[in-house]
């Protein structure tokens, strides 16, 4: 619900590749207006998705120009290990 009214998600498929596997597989990626879906639960195990959690992102419009700072956060272990740490996380 945004603005008092039902909003119907974004869906798009995408392919992914998976080491050891000669085929890709096709995914379902959705969105709201509030942010990607990040995780589906299904509470009363009848198949079907009842409750679905979004994550605001503030780059949303300008994925790519947020890449180099996304990158730099996976696989970064130590805050020491971040070259530029205030620039990285002001970009997402």
């Amino acid at each position: 619900m945004y603005n008092g009214e039902w909003h119907d998600m974004e869906v798009r498929s995408d392919e992914i590749f998976i080491k050891g596997e000669s085929e890709p597989r096709v995914i379902q990626l959705y969105r709201t207006v509030h942010g990607p879906i990040i995780a589906q639960i299904d509470t009363d195990n009848d198949g079907q998705v009842d409750i679905a959690y979004s994550k605001k992102t503030s780059c949303y419009d300008s994925y790519i120009s947020a890449v180099p700072a996304y990158t730099e956060l996976m696989l970064a272990q130590l805050q020491k290990n971040f070259s530029n740490l205030e620039s990285c996380l002001n970009q997402i």
